[in-house]
């Protein structure tokens, strides 16, 4: 049988954003398989078999923080993101199936070894912290581009590492997908539809775009609320506008439209 470990940032049972919505969907999947015995390393339950190994996040030390990202060549948000009590928990667990939430949740199997030909490495690919920094505007703009260059060369050291990459969108990772020897296998996640319309007080429109210029733009002068797609690309135009809201991920998207229903 075979055991499947998530590494995730968030806690998989706390909240109601993206993460923790797809961790659920996560969890779900052996059930809707029609294979209720399967197990992965979230929370012992009575009906479902999980278990939750829980390793606190170390509180940031800046200076610390850095002097081991420049020893060690790595960039921050990696050497952030696997702490030695992270990277021991995982040499540990009993799985034969690593699933890393995110290419960063990735460097702790790499530290531990859980990587092939031992373990099948999969990393789940949404959004990649090298677009997101890129994004960032500021005075501190320079050091988001200098650490956007760092962290998508790491990105890419962890996917070669892995088994397969599974991801939402072609367009993003495009560079990522050309890494992987062989191609990627694509992971495909499907909300189901909400049981009944939400009662709206007065019409909402909601625009959902990736082109600054082209969509963006176009819907908020026509006075829509916008809300623009980064899981595609992280889109730049002279003459864009800038959006109501950004979504990272779809789930995001549906976190939005919930705001605005409740008001």
């Amino acid at each position: 049988m075979t055991r499947a470990a998530f590494v995730v940032s968030k806690h998989p049972f706390v909240g109601s954003d993206g993460e923790t919505v797809l961790m659920k969907r996560l969890r779900e999947a052996p059930t809707r398989m029609g294979r209720p015995n399967a197990r992965s390393s979230l929370r012992r339950a009575s009906a479902r078999r999980f278990e939750l190994v829980e390793v606190p996040k170390p509180r940031v030390r800046v200076g610390k923080l850095v002097a081991a990202s420049a020893y060690r060549r790595r960039s921050l948000m990696h050497q952030r993101f696997s702490p030695p009590e992270l990277v021991d928990a995982l040499g540990s667990v009993d799985a034969d199936t690593i699933v890393a939430r995110r290419a960063y949740m990735a460097q702790a199997p790499l530290d531990a070894n859980r990587v092939p030909p031992r373990d099948r490495l999969v990393v789940l690919v949404d959004v990649l912290e090298s677009t997101v920094m890129r994004r960032r505007r500021g005075p501190l703009r320079p050091a988001y581009l200098a650490e956007a260059r760092r962290t998508r060369r790491d990105e890419i050291r962890c996917v070669l590492a892995a088994s397969d990459l599974a991801f939402f969108s072609d367009n993003e990772i495009d560079e990522l997908s050309a890494a992987v020897p062989g191609g990627n296998r694509r992971f495909d996640l499907i909300l189901p539809p909400a049981q009944s319309p939400a009662p709206l007080s007065e019409p909402v429109a909601l625009f959902v775009g990736d082109r600054l210029y082209e969509d963006i733009r176009g819907a908020g002068e026509l006075g829509m609320t916008t809300v623009q797609a980064l899981w595609f690309r992280a889109d730049e135009h002279p003459d864009g506008r800038e959006p109501d809201h950004q979504a990272f991920t779809q789930l995001d998207v549906l976190n939005v439209a919930r705001r605005l229903l409740d008001g």
